[in-house]
């Protein structure tokens, strides 16, 4: 069977600061990311370019750094 690499379009975002519940300091990394293929498509049917990608993750990542700042454990709590 023949296996298809589709090229990935990501962003690597930290944020830095101290937990909301807690006051603990602590540093949060994650990958945002899709890829370029021709199931991931707009609304209107057509395949997403990379620039339109890029916008997406953009966006997405700047959501999660504006949200508050928790510790997994006191996520839980």
């Amino acid at each position: 069977m023949a296996r298809i690499n589709f090229q990935e379009v990501s962003i690597t975002r930290v944020r830095v600061g101290k937990c909301d519940a807690c006051g603990k300091r602590f540093m949060e990394k994650k990958k945002f990311y899709q890829t370029l293929n021709p199931f991931n498509k707009n609304s209107d049917g057509t395949v997403k370019s990379r620039d339109e990608i890029l916008l997406e993750v953009k966006l997405e990542s700047d959501k999660w750094l504006e949200s508050s700042l928790r510790h997994e454990k006191c996520k839980a709590a």
